[in-house]
């Protein structure tokens, strides 16, 4: 029996798919175009349910008079007490320039901020002394940054590539005697941020193993530059160590920083009297644009919005949706003129936030806090920084929360909760939500 041979079949699917593929990596905008049609079909129903829910809002809404008059509290008082000078640059007459964190970043993935961003360009403030301060306590080292705003590499910071660095310092005695030292950054795992080591008389500095010392900068040897301002407080050394006969036996030293850096909001750089004055920076513009939406039910019961804009706005996510200075929620997903949003509220939510006491004088307190629970009316959040938690009642403001989330935001009046917990006042939406867009440079 005679057999037909089989003709080889092309697989023209497989080599058209492979085709497409090649081509989409070479040009990826094409596919970029179809992708961003395909999502604008996808939400039509969406978009055509917000334009007839009764939670419609495109009008615009007179700001609270109350609520403009507790930020500008918070910026005169944030900007006043960074810029506290220290003896040792009141000394030099050095001048303040005050900038606001904008976001914090740790390098190869440590569990504290090592690096704070600043809203200001490096090149305006190339100039300042190398110390950055806040609240008159040293706190680390101008450096720029890889996309040309400044940075503050806090004195835990280790270099990528070098050792780490050292300072010298002195530790103030009980007895009023002071004891030279070096002061490096801690390890990860240990439970402060800076470690001392090579103290000059390690066994005298037992005697004071059970009191709290003053650590501060250490004049340079003789005939050496002096590279940051000799006396500058760093914090308060502790001793680790186990109690045995009555006595505490050290196995190591550490620095507590006085000024957590993990809730810094705003630090002041320094300039000496010589370089002159430099024009105030300007804040980045943002421009508000009206938003519909309406509520979504999302996955457990949360709630979530369905965000649309009438022009083709620039949607990204963690843009913030406001109302007059209040801040409503965050932007999740975004798409073409469309996003998905998130109030303020949802679990886990975390927070880099200021505290404005209600009590006049008060002074300021930055937290860094986690939403824990939330009803229609309130939100739960538990104070992860410092410590000692947030003390007594105020209002609620954004501090550093990342570049696209403006510092001075009002998340809400606040009081206190169970343990390390405060209770915060939940904002509803209502007319005259808006998204705020960074404005750029010579555009829109």
């Amino acid at each position: 029996m005679a057999y037909a041979p089989r003709r080889s079949v092309l697989p023209v699917g497989l080599y058209a798919t492979l085709v497409a593929a090649l081509a989409c990596l070479l040009a990826p905008q094409v596919p970029r175009r179809v992708e961003d049609l395909l999502r604008g079909l996808v939400v039509i129903p969406l978009r055509a349910y917000s334009a007839m829910a009764s939670e419609v809002h495109a009008t615009a809404r007179v700001e609270d008079g109350a609520d403009a008059a507790v930020v500008d509290r918070f910026l005169a008082a944030s900007a006043a007490q960074a810029a506290r000078p220290p003896a040792p640059l009141q000394a030099r007459a050095a001048a303040p320039e005050v900038c606001r964190v904008v976001d914090r970043r740790s390098a190869r993935g440590a569990r504290r901020p090592d690096v704070l961003v600043l809203e200001r360009p490096h090149a305006e403030v190339a100039a300042c002394r190398p110390e950055v301060t806040a609240g008159g306590v040293l706190v680390g080292y101008l450096a720029r940054g890889g996309d040309g705003r400044a940075e503050v590499e806090l004195l835990h910071h280790v270099p990528r590539g070098l050792a780490p660095r050292r300072l010298p310092v002195e530790v103030v005695l009980g007895d009023g005697a002071t004891m030279r030292a070096l002061v490096e950054p801690a390890k990860a795992i240990d439970p402060w941020p800076l470690r001392l080591v090579l103290p000059e008389d390690p066994f005298a500095l037992r005697r004071w193993v059970s009191r709290d010392l003053p650590v501060r900068v250490a004049p340079p040897p003789e005939g050496e530059p002096e590279l940051v301002s000799a006396g500058l407080p760093l914090g308060t050394l502790l001793a680790l160590g186990y109690e045995t006969g009555g006595h505490v036996v050290p196995i190591g030293w550490f620095v507590r920083p006085d000024a957590d850096p993990a809730v810094l909001a705003t630090v002041a750089l320094w300039r000496d009297a010589t370089q002159g004055t430099v024009p105030a920076a300007l804040p980045p513009r943002r421009r508000r644009q009206p938003v519909r939406w309406s509520a979504l039910a999302a996955p457990g019961g949360a709630e979530r919005w369905f965000v649309s804009v009438a022009a083709e706005a620039g949607l990204v996510p963690g843009l913030p949706l406001v109302r007059g200075h209040r801040l409503l929620g965050l932007i999740d997903r975004a798409g073409t003129g469309y996003a998905l949003a998130d109030p303020v509220g949802v679990a886990g939510q975390a927070w880099q936030a200021t505290l404005v006491p209600e009590e006049p004088g008060q002074p300021l307190q930055d937290a860094v806090l986690v939403v824990r629970a939330a009803s229609a009316t309130e939100v739960v959040l538990e104070v992860v920084a410092p410590r000692e938690g947030l003390v007594g009642r105020g209002h609620l403001l954004t501090a550093g929360q990342g570049g696209l989330v403006p510092p001075g935001l009002l998340l809400g009046r606040v009081r206190p909760g169970d343990g390390s917990t405060v209770v915060l006042e939940r904002t509803r939406p209502e007319a005259g939500m808006a998204v705020l867009l960074p404005v750029r440079e010579g555009g829109s």
